[in-house]
């Protein structure tokens, strides 16, 4: 199972946009003491560095056209209306879809984890494993697990593993010896702990009140 994004070399340059966020938001036109018409050349350049990136990773050209937004900003003559316009129309819109972009990114990351957990549950199975497979760096695999599902890695790794624990105590006459080797816990103490942990009773109780 491989984690795909339909253009990777964008994420590599989302590092250099957040570096340069706070240095495009904080801009102040009338810091420039430019003639208008160099002034003008300089924004349409700077616009055009803005909407380059967004566009080429599809992003909607409705959302930032540079016909468009060139043309009204050729309208502008105030100063001030210039830097209140270039803030609304284009960094705050650029910015926007950038934060959804790494939203979908987590959420698709975060997708592709539990899909190992699930389908490999009762393997030895790692953070750093499923990293290696996605190509990402496991402590950016955890935060993002984390951010998504509210629990760490192992946390929720730990409760899959019971919750399949417990199909087994009822559905099966496996030991509990057994079913604690099946789930990767090791030995019979480790899987009574973090089952007792998790249900409020060992496996035994727990066998014995639901069969």
């Amino acid at each position: 199972m491989k984690a795909t994004n339909r253009n990777p070399s964008f994420f590599m340059r989302m590092r250099g946009w957040n570096k340069r966020e706070h240095a495009y938001s904080g801009i102040r036109i009338n810091e420039h003491p430019m003639e208008q018409q160099t002034r003008m050349l300089f924004l349409c350049r700077l616009l055009a560095q803005l909407i380059k990136h967004p566009q080429d990773a599809g992003m909607s050209s409705g959302q930032l056209s540079d016909h468009r937004l060139i043309k009204r900003m050729q309208e502008l003559t105030n100063r001030g209306e210039m830097e209140r316009w270039f803030q609304l129309h284009i960094l705050q819109p650029v910015m926007d879809w950038m934060d959804q972009i790494r939203s979908q990114k987590s959420k698709s990351i975060s997708q592709a984890i539990l899909q190992y957990i699930e389908s490999e549950y009762d393997t030895d199975l790692t953070l750093e494993s499923i990293a290696s497979q996605l190509h990402y760096h496991h402590k950016y695999l955890s935060k993002v697990s984390h951010l998504e599902t509210g629990v760490t890695f192992s946390d929720y790794l730990t409760r899959y593993r019971i919750m399949s624990a417990k199909k087994l105590l009822l559905e099966t006459d496996l030991l509990v010896g057994e079913i604690a080797e099946r789930m990767q816990f090791g030995n019979s103490s480790n899987f009574i702990r973090a089952f007792k942990r998790e249900e409020g009773m060992t496996p035994k109780q727990y066998r014995d009140q639901f069969t």
